[in-house]
């Protein structure tokens, strides 16, 4: 028997997969917006573990997103001493191309200047467990790869090994706007930001000595990643959106940032915290950076049918997605992408599998955008429904 466990952390995500007869449960995603320092998540997350951690044999983050992971590193430190946890725990998350191993050191950097979100590198999980004594193994999964975890197999189907062709486009144009954004006199901090983070960022894997880092231009590094390789039998450029835009997020020479369907726009959520405020350029690259995060959600179909955890996924990952082979017609549960804001089009809809459940991780922020396209499928929501048990 598996249990599935949806914990309402507000605006994040976060669930849990237990096989009561391997004795083995997953944790997949922990985190919440404006829960920057991931206890709020955490707790929630304890409360519903903490009788049966000893089963804890996996952690899986869908994307680099701080609020997608900040709750796993808050939790060690709230779990009590007495507390009987594995010595190993395997640590699965988003095998990123060399192409986009920049990806998360920007995010992670201009992080630091968005006073509302939760920022750091999600290295901060392994540190956390290993001051419990917990060592995280780290498992980097990729399009085609699969693992066992909580008493069944899993397919990952996205991201892939390769990105499109597009893709890199888009990333190109965006390095480029940081840069230039950077080299103003008053975002002078983001180029020492950028430097410090290419070498702590999970997923980065940049190993520099003492010398390198005195030559180390981050900027450079990005750029001379970009060349490639891509897969050039996919442009990425043609991927069909709704609409009404509000999956939009085709790379156009920089629209507004509340054009990306993600959280952080042009108002007020991100732009102010008490006296501080965002400049609105560096706030339209965050929107656009996660844009480019997002699309390389981890994407993980259970073997069994049980569970598609569908992470952010959005874009051409998300048409990509729901054309793989390993996708199975039917599932148990369907958590939907990025909380119910993101859907297949209308085209596309077909593709999307019939399911028991669709189930949209979401709160006060996410759900006045939660989608036609689930709503008409009897959508559950954690915004009304608090935890969820499936």
């Amino acid at each position: 028997m598996t249990r599935m466990d949806v914990v309402d952390v507000g605006d994040g995500a976060c669930s849990v997969v237990d096989s009561l007869r391997t004795s083995s449960m997953m944790v997949i995603d922990c985190g919440s917006l404006y829960d920057v320092s991931g206890a709020m998540s955490a707790r929630r997350l304890a409360k519903s573990i903490l009788p049966r951690i000893s089963r804890l044999q996996c952690l899986a983050v869908s994307h680099f997103d701080a609020d997608h992971w900040k709750g796993l590193a808050a939790l060690p430190a709230l779990l009590p001493q007495a507390a009987v946890i594995r010595g190993t725990l395997d640590f699965i998350y988003p095998d990123l191309p060399a192409t986009a191993r920049w990806v998360p050191a920007l995010l992670q950097a201009l992080a630091t200047h968005m006073p509302a979100y939760p920022a750091g590198s999600m290295a901060e999980v392994v540190d956390a467990w290993a001051a419990r004594g917990v060592r995280l193994q780290p498992c980097p999964k990729h399009a085609g790869q699969s693992f066992h975890a909580a008493g069944q197999d899993w397919n990952v189907l996205w991201p892939p090994a390769l990105l499109p062709v597009g893709w890199g486009r888009r990333a190109t144009a965006l390095i480029r706007r940081a840069r230039e954004l950077a080299n103003r006199p008053e975002n002078d901090w983001l180029n020492d930001a950028f430097e410090k983070a290419y070498g702590r960022s999970w997923g980065a894997d940049i190993d520099l000595d003492v010398s390198e880092r005195n030559a180390f231009d981050p900027w450079e590094r990005a750029q001379n990643d970009l060349a490639g390789p891509f897969d050039e039998s996919e442009d990425a450029s043609e991927d069909a959106f709704d609409d009404d835009g509000d999956n939009r997020d085709d790379g156009g020479e920089f629209e507004d940032a509340s054009q990306l369907g993600d959280s952080f726009g042009t108002d007020a959520r991100v732009g102010t915290s008490g006296k501080t405020t965002v400049p609105e350029p560096i706030k339209d690259l965050f929107g656009r950076l996660q844009g480019l995060n997002n699309e390389l959600s981890l994407v993980l179909s259970s073997g069994s049918g049980r569970l598609l955890a569908m992470g952010d996924v959005k874009g051409f990952g998300l048409r990509r997605t729901l054309q793989h082979p390993k996708l199975r017609a039917r599932y148990m549960t369907i958590l939907v992408p990025h909380h119910g804001t993101i859907a297949p089009t209308a085209r596309q809809a077909s593709l999307l599998p019939q399911a028991c459940w669709l189930v949209a991780q979401n709160g006060p922020i996410h759900h006045p955008r939660l989608r036609q396209a689930y709503i008409s499928r009897s959508v559950r929501c954690t915004y009304h429904e608090g935890d969820i048990h499936v």
